[in-house]
C-alpha cells in the first residue's frame, strides 16, 4: 500500500503533470522562437525533400533530417559573400537561389523543432570558429531553452530534451534534468497561464 499512496500523492501528480501538456502548442511556440533567432542571425531556413537533402547518401538508414551548410574558410567566405551580393543585385534581386545562400539550414519533412535547434547549434559552433561536433550541437538545445524560453518550457519538454542530450549527460558534461516538487507545481501554474493566453 505504501507504493500506492506515494503514486497518488499530490507532489507526485504535480511532478508529472508535464505528461498532459499540449505538446503541439509548446513545440509551435519553440519553433517560432528558433526561427526568429535564425532570422536575427541572418541564417536562412529552407524546407527540402529528404531525397534532395540526402542525394549523396546511399544508405537510407543514415539519412539526415537536417543540415547546416556553411563555408569554413574565412577568406573564401568573404569572397563568397561578395559574389552572392553581386548575384542578388544583377540576376535575382533578393530572390537568390537556395544553393547560393550560406550559411543556411535545411530541414526535411521528418525533422522536428529539436532538429532546427540542433542545426542552430552547428551555426553557433561555426560562428565561434570552433570544431563542429554533433554532441556540442545537441548541447546547444539546453542552452537555447535557458536563453530564449521561460523556465517552465524545459519542464514541459524534459523527456525530449533529455533524449536529445543523453550522450552528453552520461559523459557528465550536462546534468540530468531534475525538478523538485515545488518547481514542478510552479512550472505547471506557469504553463497554465501560458496556454490560456496563447492563440
Amino acid at each position: 500500500m505504501k507504493l500506492k499512496r506515494e503514486f497518488y500523492s499530490k507532489f507526485f501528480i504535480w511532478k508529472y503533470k508535464f505528461l498532459k501538456v499540449d505538446k503541439e502548442k509548446i513545440e509551435t511556440y519553440i519553433e517560432k522562437k528558433a526561427r526568429q533567432l535564425a532570422d536575427l542571425e541572418n541564417v536562412k531556413v529552407f524546407n527540402v525533400s529528404s531525397e534532395e537533402m540526402n542525394k549523396n547518401e546511399t544508405d537510407k538508414n543514415h539519412w539526415a533530417c537536417g543540415l547546416f551548410i556553411y563555408i569554413n574558410d574565412k577568406k573564401q567566405r568573404i569572397e563568397y559573400e561578395h559574389i552572392i551580393r553581386d548575384y542578388q543585385k544583377i540576376y535575382w534581386g533578393e530572390d537568390v537561389g537556395r544553393e547560393l545562400i550560406r550559411p543556411r539550414i535545411e530541414l526535411s519533412p521528418i525533422s522536428d523543432v529539436f532538429t532546427l535547434i540542433h542545426e542552430l547549434g552547428h551555426y553557433y559552433i561555426y560562428k565561434k570558429d570552433e570544431k563542429q561536433s554533433e554532441d556540442e550541437a545537441d548541447f546547444y538545445i539546453d542552452e537555447f531553452f535557458d536563453e530564449h524560453l521561460p523556465p517552465f518550457f524545459k519542464w514541459c519538454c524534459q523527456i525530449m530534451v533529455n533524449i536529445r542530450t543523453e550522450k552528453i549527460r552520461t559523459e557528465k558534461i550536462q546534468p540530468e534534468l531534475k525538478f523538485s516538487d515545488e518547481e514542478s507545481f510552479m512550472y505547471w501554474k506557469d504553463y497554465q497561464m501560458f496556454i490560456g493566453n496563447v492563440r
